[in-house]
């Protein structure tokens, strides 16, 4: 029994995105919980007669608009939308630690790079606040000044006795080449992609099962999107592509201005 042309559409569509020029893949997209492509277009009716009625119609301003949903945050694409390629390699990044002096000393998770400050911990451990600051001087003669070797901060006796907390921030430089870097700039946007979506369709007559592949030429994400953080609930990125029209052969000696091209392989 051949296919008819009636089908059922279900299932997300699996993403590949890629480099609009180069070809080369971006990323990769199994997991979307949602995707869908939207048609917009305006119409100009021109009305006449006793009662203004409709006469005809000019439609106009065709637009396409593709939406995905992402549950997994993928952070090459993360990158992509930023406009800035993902850095692999030493970095370095921020710290945050609350320690506790033991002989006028603490002792740092790592050794600070850069932006070094330590504070009295107000109230000891288990609060927040920030007291007053610790300074680079001579720990050995003057109160709230301390004195740094490598990861050991040495604290003046009178300021740091024993079990007095401290909240310490800082960067340090990862060791591992394996950091990935993401940088959000001002002035930096995300280039035009291609995106293959292949679904799944049903056959109403057959039954069968069928492989749908959407394909949109040439696409270009929205600036706006969010990265929502929730402690009952897991971060989904919502991303809307524009699409842009391509030429191709409409077959007939003709061009059409393509958006989107649907393949069903039955």
């Amino acid at each position: 029994m051949a296919a008819s042309k009636q089908i059922g559409i279900k299932e997300v569509l699996n993403l590949n995105v890629k480099d609009f020029s180069t070809k080369d893949t971006k990323f990769y997209a199994d997991y979307a919980s949602n995707t869908s492509i939207e048609a917009t277009a305006e119409r100009l009716d021109l009305r006449g007669g006793q009662g203004n009625y409709k006469l005809l119609s000019f439609d106009h301003t065709k637009d396409m608009m593709m939406r995905c949903e992402l549950p997994l945050v993928d952070l090459e694409f993360l990158a992509y939308l930023t406009g800035k390629p993902l850095v692999v390699g030493s970095a370095n990044v921020p710290k945050r630690e609350v320690l506790s002096s033991t002989t006028q000393t603490i002792t740092l998770a790592a050794t600070p790079a850069e932006d070094l400050k330590i504070y009295v911990l107000e109230g000891g451990e288990g609060y927040r606040d920030s007291g007053t600051e610790q300074v680079a001087g001579t720990p050995a003669t003057n109160e709230d000044e301390y004195s740094i070797s490598g990861k050991t901060v040495t604290l003046n006796a009178t300021t740091a006795p024993d079990g007095t907390y401290f909240v310490v921030t800082y960067k340090y430089a990862t060791t591992s080449v394996d950091t990935r870097t993401m940088t959000m700039t001002a002035d930096k946007f995300p280039g035009y992609v291609s995106i293959d979506g292949t679904g799944i369709v049903s056959d109403q007559v057959d039954g069968n099962e069928y492989a749908v592949i959407f394909e949109c030429l040439k696409a270009k994400p929205k600036n706006n999107w969010t990265i929502s953080m929730s402690g009952t609930e897991a971060t989904v990125l919502n991303i809307e592509f524009d699409l842009y029209s391509v030429d191709q052969s409409d077959g007939n000696g003709g061009t059409d201005k393509v958006y989107v091209k649907m393949y069903e392989l039955v």
